[in-house]
């Protein structure tokens, strides 16, 4: 909900706002470039790009094979379900953070 509800506010100046950067590379659609990981307990790398990394081409490439890859093994899916790990990527990734951001909604801020 915090990271939803924030991106219109971030950056300097007026008028301000961030949106998600979309491309092609994480599935062969447009899709924002976004994973969200659910776990009990930590299971291998996350899909940090390093800022030294300033080839847009070369970035989106290794996001996008750091996102398939769970535990050393690269999968094709959008959505990786292990016992105490899930990773959701791209379109996937920016469904299920709407949905918690309006679970969060509905139980913690409508008084309900």
């Amino acid at each position: 909900y915090a990271f939803l509800q924030s991106l219109a506010r971030l950056g300097a100046g007026n008028p301000k706002g961030m949106a998600l950067f979309y491309s092609e590379v994480l599935t062969g659609s447009l899709e924002p470039m976004i994973v969200v990981d659910k776990y009990l307990s930590p299971l291998g790398s996350r899909p940090v790009i390093s800022p030294h990394i300033t080839n847009v081409e070369e970035a989106l490439s290794r996001f996008s094979k750091l996102a398939h890859t769970v535990q050393g093994e690269e999968r094709k899916e959008t959505h990786i379900r292990l016992e105490r790990f899930e990773r959701w990527i791209g379109d996937e990734a920016l469904k299920i953070l709407q949905q918690w951001a309006d679970e969060f909604v509905k139980e913690m801020l409508s008084g309900a």
